[in-house]
């Protein structure tokens, strides 16, 4: 996951949306997301993700140690 952060500064943008997702993608990240530790804004969503993602990651590797 690729985090931008200061959403709510819109007018002190440094770089586009879009930009930022393609960033993400060729760096090879699964999600880009724009927050606001100000705001809240998707900063919940994001630790939700993360957080969702090692939970995976580990039930992953407890299926491969059972086979």
């Amino acid at each position: 996951i690729l985090i931008g952060n200061k959403a709510d500064l819109t007018n002190q943008r440094a770089i586009k949306v879009d930009e930022g997702k393609k960033l993400a993608k060729k760096l090879g990240f699964v999600k880009y997301i724009e927050t606001s530790a100000l705001t809240g804004h998707k900063v919940d969503e994001s630790f939700k993700f993360i957080g969702t993602k090692l939970f995976d990651i580990e039930e992953n590797k407890k299926k491969k140690l059972k086979k």
